[in-house]
């Protein structure tokens, strides 16, 4: 059987009334995916117009092609923090002339399996993590079998209960070479980017994070089991930056400790980078991972008020963030922290807050967002419920001034005289790549 997993576009960098930055990452979970239905014996193709957009005719020749189509609304790296404008997805579905054979993955459909299914006309919807679930439907099975599905019955939707979460062990090579990993690179790593993951779920509970695609607590892969994926990219594949894509990299320090010493075992010299929170490194591990080449790890500050901070039910204080991102920078590794503006309770002098720590912290970079009440979060729950996917929350605030502050935030940081002249001298190179970035968020 011949089967296309297509991973949709969402036109420009910067897009969505929040700014949703839109990188062309490697879509992990497609690339999971195909290289389980190759071991079924299904003839795989990986579409993935983030990387390379087509025209409407190709596409149309593209989905003709296949006997199944699997599409997601959001790959791996967007199961946190997907896309809003859906509607993009509903016209890449009216390219499809049958829609018998399409079959939908990602958050959207999780959340809000009727609403997707029935704007899709998809024969069948995964909820959750994709992998065990979709190898079951191209096993054969009745829909009726399966967990994890939801679908249309005489026009009535039918749920299945969840599927198992599966153990990541268990999961085969991403399927790499089903792209052309020089089509991928991370302005702020390198060319030649791959994403692999080493673990799943987040031992944190904050009330603005959507986890619905991890399942319950979190999941690790053996150290050896992640060190063959890193052998295929680099030696198969040839990465040469890499982003080691867990919502809390360092969780479990034994683990990452045992990763930094088989990659140094093996002499590669790619750069990596990963995210975590500021209390979860230590001179110690910040020395190792920076030995076995990590070069950057992105933080999640989110606020500089402690009060708001503790409301998103952070449990960290800003003491320790400044004592992570101290102790990253003293590693010699770069920092890279995300805030955002917007939340339930949140003062202009909060805000205000938030951008003088921002410039206390001096991180390598800074990312300033509009905080966004995604369906499946404790922050939904705080808002009118009307609107599936609302973008910003704006009962405090309205959303022109929550804009105004953001790129009051990204003009104080970047166009610090200080912090240009500092970079021109150091990352000439780097400097440059952030300015464009900079100009395609701040320019609507």
């Amino acid at each position: 059987m011949k089967v296309l997993l297509v991973n949709p576009s969402w036109g420009e960098l910067v897009s969505g009334k929040a700014r949703i930055y839109n990188w062309a990452f490697p879509p992990l979970d497609l690339l999971n995916l195909s290289a389980i239905l190759k071991t079924q014996g299904q003839l795989t193709r990986v579409l993935d117009l983030r990387a390379k957009p087509k025209p409407g005719p190709e596409l149309k020749t593209d989905f003709a092609w296949a006997d199944k189509i699997i599409l997601t609304t959001s790959p791996l790296d967007r199961w946190q923090c997907p896309n809003l404008e859906i509607e993009k997805v509903f016209q890449l579905c009216q390219l499809i002339d049958n829609k018998e054979k399409l079959i939908m993955i990602g958050v959207h459909g999780t959340i809000f399996p009727e609403y997707i299914l029935r704007e899709t006309e998809a024969k069948v919807l995964v909820r959750g993590e994709p992998e065990k679930t979709v190898a079951k439907i191209f096993s054969g099975r009745p829909l009726s079998e399966i967990k994890g599905v939801s679908y249309l019955r005489d026009g009535e939707l039918v749920s299945n209960p969840d599927q198992d979460l599966i153990d990541l062990n268990q999961l085969p090579i991403p399927d790499y070479e089903a792209v052309d990993i020089a089509d991928y690179r991370y302005e702020f790593l390198g060319d030649r980017y791959a994403l692999l993951q080493f673990s799943r779920g987040c031992p944190f509970d904050c009330v603005f994070c959507l986890k619905k695609m991890y399942g319950q607590g979190v999941r690790r892969k053996e150290p050896e089991k992640f060190i063959e994926e890193v052998d295929y990219v680099v030696n198969k594949v040839g990465a040469k930056s890499i982003y080691f894509y867990d919502l809390t990299f360092t969780a479990h320090k034994p683990s990452v400790y045992k990763i930094c010493e088989l990659i140094k075992q093996r002499g590669y010299k790619f750069k990596w980078c990963c995210q975590t929170r500021a209390e979860l490194v230590d001179p110690g591990l910040l020395k190792e991972m920076k030995s076995a080449g990590c070069e950057l790890i992105h933080f999640g500050v989110e606020s500089g008020d402690q009060n708001i901070s503790n409301g998103l039910e952070k449990r960290i204080n800003l003491e320790q963030i400044k004592a992570g991102i101290m102790a990253a920078k003293s590693a010699g590794i770069r920092t890279a922290c995300f805030f955002m503006f917007g939340f339930p309770g949140e003062t202009r002098a909060a805000m205000k807050k938030t951008i003088d720590f921002a410039l206390e912290l001096d991180p390598d970079y800074a990312s300033f967002h509009i905080a966004i009440p995604y369906a499946g979060t404790k922050f939904y729950a705080l808002i009118d419920g009307s609107q599936k996917y609302p973008e910003m929350y704006t009962q405090e605030v309205s959303a022109f001034e929550l804009n105004k502050i953001m790129r009051r935030a990204f003009l104080r940081f970047y166009l610090r005289p200080g912090y240009i002249i500092k970079k021109l001298l150091m990352r000439p190179r780097d400097l440059l790549a952030k300015f464009g970035l900079f100009l395609s968020f701040i320019r609507k």
